[in-house]
């Protein structure tokens, strides 16, 4: 069925071909389409059609679209389109409504000149529901037009026409981000629901990659080891490349989950193919980021982080990566500073208050350092906040203190607690218990240490990084001994 796009009357909402001459647009931000349908069963279409647009503008050459993430904390709020554009960092801002009537669908859309509120294009589609993929292209494409723009190749669009499995990966996407068990029990359900309507959806099996690959970023997400959720992992996103060989989502996952196996040049080959699809897609790049870290190359690293914060401002999850990359490089102030938009983010976030800590700790700021260990006792406090007072109570001299305490959380420490043991026992001077540590990294946990096992630059640490036995760990990682990485064997694997 042929769509009807019916421009709106002149005037603040009028319909424009093009931005005028003097606007230049750089960035952009799609906020979540309003359902105005009676149903609120239909909020799915109106999160589907801003997913697709914001996929298919990330094409446009040039062009900073906003993730997701960042964007869909505006859902629901009445802020004014000047305050989102200064949040976000953006330019111009794409809203729009829809409206369900049984089968029809009626959908407006707009872009908005983010400084001044000046509407630079407007339109309204009309279709059946069944043509809300092809809405979405339309959408993007005169978007795309409005700022004088080419949108490249030809949107592909969700793999799927089925909208019962397209609702299903719409509310799949919306419980993943959330980074807690139920939501991410409930991501693997609704993922596999949309498979099971549709064998052939492609996203679907992608975004099942993309959960699976960030389960074990936080303790308590799964009760699964890395390695099973790694080889689901793969083995969801190698049936979503079989699919669509261009899935950016497929190709991040596997790159992500390479960089974790040591199988560095494999995991750069994904990422860098991800980011010829969709130059814009913060996941590939905050993955990217530490990729570079890994191979020792900082400077590339934190441009890849700023990049992914630029995309992604209101991102919680960016930030947990970059701040502990600043810290284990020795930017202690790029640490402290991250840390400190974090806990503006979410002021509640108590793992943002121990990474506070200590980057405070090591720059010799005690006082700063011993407050934002109780506020994040105060809040919620993180599975490693011992491990943190314990480095922060060596790094002020108090080595006794740290290592009592050390002996006493040890025995509880968790898999991801490890690199943080290693670091408070070198900060404390006891390399026999540092190297029991670096041992058990490389044994136990070398997927997670091999991403998490740097010594900062700084006084405490210098001595145990000239040290044999650290060399020889950063070896089995398949890590060089000054930075970069080398080629694992299996069994370091």
């Amino acid at each position: 069925m042929r769509l009807s796009s019916l421009p709106r009357s002149p005037g603040a909402f009028g319909s424009a071909p093009a931005a005028p001459a003097s606007t230049k647009i750089d960035s952009i931000a799609v906020l979540p389409f309003e359902n105005f349908s009676p149903d609120r069963s239909n909020e799915y279409i109106g999160d589907g059609i801003t997913e697709e647009v914001i996929n298919a503008l990330a094409q446009v050459g040039a062009l900073k679209v906003v993730s997701r993430t960042s964007a869909f904390a505006f859902k629901g709020t009445r802020s004014d389109v000047r305050e989102i554009g200064k949040a976000l960092g953006v330019d111009a801002v794409v809203e729009g409504s829809v409206q369900r009537a049984n089968d029809r669908l009626r959908v407006t859309a707009q872009l908005i000149n983010a400084r001044d509120g000046y509407h630079l294009w407007s339109e309204t589609y009309n279709g059946a529901v069944g043509d809300v993929f092809s809405i979405e292209d339309q959408i993007a494409r005169s978007v795309a037009r409005a700022l004088q723009r080419s949108m490249g190749r030809a949107a592909a669009g969700p793999g799927t026409h089925d909208i019962v499995a397209y609702d299903l990966y719409l509310k799949a996407r919306h419980e993943e981000s959330a980074l807690t068990r139920e939501n991410f029990d409930q991501a693997v359900a609704n993922f596999r629901a949309a498979i099971d309507r549709d064998p052939s959806f492609a996203e679907a099996y992608a975004g099942l990659a993309e959960t699976y690959s960030l389960m074990d970023h936080r303790p308590g997400l799964t009760p699964l080891r890395p390695k099973e959720t790694y080889a689901l992992a793969i083995d969801a996103a190698n049936k979503a490349l079989r699919l669509d060989p261009d899935s950016v989502e497929a190709h991040t996952a596997i790159g992500h989950i390479d960089m974790h196996l040591g199988k560095f040049n494999e995991a750069r080959e994904h990422l860098n193919r991800a980011l010829q699809l969709n130059p814009n897609f913060t996941s590939a790049i905050l993955w990217r980021a530490v990729l570079f870290r890994a191979l020792g190359d900082d400077a590339r690293s934190n441009v890849e982080f700023d990049r992914a914060i630029q995309l992604d401002p209101l991102s919680e999850l960016v930030l947990t990566f970059a701040v502990p990359g600043a810290f284990n490089t020795g930017d202690f102030a790029r640490a402290a500073a991250l840390a400190e938009r974090g806990i503006r983010l979410d002021p509640h976030d108590g793992a943002m208050f121990a990474n506070l800590a200590e980057a405070d700790a090591a720059m010799g700021r005690f006082n700063d350092a011993e407050t934002a260990l109780r506020r994040a006792a105060e809040v919620r406090q993180p599975a490693t906040l011992d491990e943190s007072r314990a480095l922060v109570l060596a790094l002020s001299g108090r080595k006794r203190e740290a290592a009592e305490l050390l002996r006493r959380v040890g025995p509880t420490a968790p898999g991801p607690a490890f690199p943080k043991m290693m670091r408070a026992w070198v900060a404390a001077g006891d390399d026999a218990e540092a190297t029991r540590w670096l041992d058990r990294i490389v044994n136990e946990v070398p997927e997670y240490g091999r991403l998490a096992i740097d010594l900062p630059s700084h006084p405490a640490f210098s001595r145990f990084r000239r040290d044999p036995r650290w060399f020889e760990a950063r070896r089995k990682l398949g890590l060089l001994p000054g930075g970069g990485t080398v080629e694992t064997s299996p069994a370091a694997r």
